[in-house]
């Protein structure tokens, strides 16, 4: 009979409670196969049952060898793995027999283990296996009353007592049983909870009063805990006032990994000494570097995959020792990986130009660059927008169609993350003013009542626009095209760049409000509107000319409308410009001409 080694890797969860601690373990296992040469007969005698911390004992020492040969022996735990990765086996001299104890358990279990017995040609026996159901005992449950009060409350003060560090080797649930060693006045408290609390009595004298609370916990089985005690200091009324403790504020957006550092410094100046404690149950447990100083720091915990609250106590002393009621400060962690909260980068679009009346092209704001919790990220427009535009932020988007007035805003572009992580940038959306002389005037320039400078194309004879009467004078233009300047000139009918002759669907010798405006220095492409008295002639269209000399010819511009006095439309460059009337039908056919007639005389014509 020969053997076959096949090595495989074992990996045993940790035990719970850590009674028993896990290890990988590389075991040997060896397939067998029979042969005519096998002259090994093992035999295993072997209780089926035990009770934890027995001790058992496997005995092979009736396994034989046909031959008469001297065997050895062969010993493998082939179940039980969870309990322990390798139960230590005690072996006889000769190697055939093997005893063990049971190891602690927090629940039944089995155990299994095989056998072999090896001739001298080193030639397997038919293994021998045993399979052990083993019974755990009730472990009783372990008291802790927590760690004796630092300082001395004063009268009146609240204390609270904390047992919620008791626990049970099974994990069943506690019942609390406290009771009190009375040194001074009575406390009256509720015995039978995790953390009960009672009022500072107001004692007497000189001497501070020492109290002994004991612990004892019962798990669901019955099993009691032994005792367990804490003690509290209660000061005599002559110890003053305590000081005041102060934890900050709460912190919010740390991710994992990070240094934390809590902030005591608003505390009262009557502290000199200063404890740290973390308060809230469940979360994971963090160590503060210096749980007595103001400001201690500890280190974010990595192993959460929720945001997490970690709250924290913190308690001053005076210099007699008398201590403050307790203030307490949340910190929230973040299930945030430190990669992912790096800096935030955020473009600012170009500055817009507008065009009044006009609806915009959609804006779609750029998002974020860097950082990684893409989830999280809010962004907000802040500023006044022109009027009838509208930011939607769900989809980042400019859109509307800005009404007439003239309006330029700066805007405030802004993304943050739950990570505290943040970015702004800045641009400005304008809409120009429009050029009009809807208030006639004859100086150079006015500024009307929202502080725009108003160009002045000509005066008026009652409440009837008249022709232009040129001023000759250089304004500045209204706010949306800074920099830039506008002269305005009557421009002369025989001028270089006036056409000779009006277009065709005009009505002959109606052209009025001649004009010549020139701007430099102006800092955008978009379309601005002009607009002229029409003087009340018919069908009014506002024209400019285009081209010069021989080339020059007189366009409708684009966007027609008449408002009030003035007939207005969208230039894109300057030149003459002009205010002509349209015939009423432009393509109208002419009248037929009747044919020649022949009548009889004395005869009725037809009509």
């Amino acid at each position: 009979m020969s053997a076959q080694p096949l090595s495989q890797q074992i990996s045993t969860p940790h035990a719970a409670h850590g009674l028993i601690a896990a290890t990988a373990l590389l075991l040997s296992v060896f397939l067998f196969s029979t042969s005519a040469q096998a002259t090994a007969i093992a035999v295993l005698v072997a209780p089926t049952t035990a009770n934890e911390g027995d001790t058992v004992i496997l005995d092979g020492s009736g396994s034989s060898d046909s031959d008469g040969g001297v065997l050895t022996y062969q010993w493998r735990q082939s179940q039980g793995f969870d309990l322990a990765a390798n139960i230590p086996l005690t072996l006889s001299e000769s190697g055939d027999t093997a005893t063990f104890i049971v190891p602690e358990l927090l629940a039944d279990a089995r155990i299994g283990f095989t056998f072999n017995a090896i001739d001298s040609d080193g030639n397997f026996s038919i293994p021998q296996a045993v399979t052990i159901d083993v019974t755990a005992d009730n472990d009783a449950p372990i008291a802790r009353a927590g760690a004796d009060h630092d300082g001395i409350y004063p009268q009146g003060a609240t204390v609270t007592l904390d047992g919620s560090a008791s626990s049970d080797p099974e994990g069943e649930d506690l019942t609390y049983a406290w009771s009190v060693i009375i040194n001074g006045e009575s406390v009256s408290f509720s015995t039978s909870v995790v953390n009960p609390t009672f009022t500072a009595p107001p004692g007497s004298g000189t001497t501070n009063i020492i109290y002994t609370f004991n612990l004892i916990v019962t798990d669901e089985t019955g099993a009691i805990s032994e005792p367990d005690s804490v003690m509290v200091t209660v000061g005599n009324p002559s110890i003053g006032a305590p000081p005041e403790a102060n934890a900050g504020i709460e912190q919010t957006g740390i991710v994992k990994g990070a240094t934390v550092s809590l902030d005591g410094t608003g505390s009262s100046a009557d502290g000199v000494k200063f404890l740290w404690t973390q308060v809230n149950d469940g979360a994971p447990r963090v160590s503060l570097s210096g749980d007595t100083g103001l400001s201690p720091t500890f280190t974010a915990p990595l192993d959460i995959s929720v945001d997490t609250t970690l709250t924290f106590s913190l308690v001053a002393f005076n210099a007699a020792d008398v201590r403050s009621a307790p203030a307490t400060v949340n910190i929230v962690v973040l299930a945030v990986d430190p990669s992912v909260a790096a800096p935030l980068t955020l473009t600012a679009p170009a500055n817009q130009v507008y065009v009044a009346g006009i609806g915009i092209t959609r804006l779609t704001l750029p998002e974020a660059t860097g950082g990684g919790d893409v989830a999280s990220r809010e962004y907000s427009l802040t500023g006044t927008l022109p009027t009838r535009l509208l930011f939607t932020r769900y989809s980042l988007s400019l859109t509307g169609t800005p009404d007439s007035t003239a309006e330029e805003a700066t805007l405030t572009y802004t993304v943050t993350d739950r990570t505290g992580a943040s970015s702004s940038a800045t641009f400005t959306v304008s809409v120009p003013n429009t050029y009009n002389a809807q208030r006639v005037v004859t100086a150079t320039s006015a500024t009307n009542t929202d502080g725009l400078a108003e160009i002045t194309l000509g005066r008026t004879v009652g409440d009837t626009a008249v022709d232009i009467e040129a001023t000759g004078g250089t304004i500045t233009l209204p706010r949306g095209l800074s920099g830039a300047t506008v002269t305005v000139l009557r421009a002369e009918r025989d001028a270089p760049d006036v056409p000779d002759a009006q277009p065709d669907e005009t009505v002959a010798g109606t052209l009025r409000s001649l004009v010549d405006i020139d701007v430099t220095g102006i800092s955008n492409s978009n379309p601005v509107a002009i607009c002229l008295p029409h003087g009340g002639i018919a069908n009014p269209g506002l024209y400019h000319a285009a081209g010069t000399g021989t080339e020059a010819a007189w366009e409708l511009l684009p966007s027609q409308r008449v408002e009030g006095t003035l007939v207005c439309g969208n230039a894109d460059s300057f030149s003459p410009f002009a205010v002509i009337s349209n015939a009423p039908t432009a393509l109208a056919l002419p009248e037929p001409e009747p044919a020649n007639q022949v009548y009889t005389e004395g005869m009725a014509i037809t009509a």
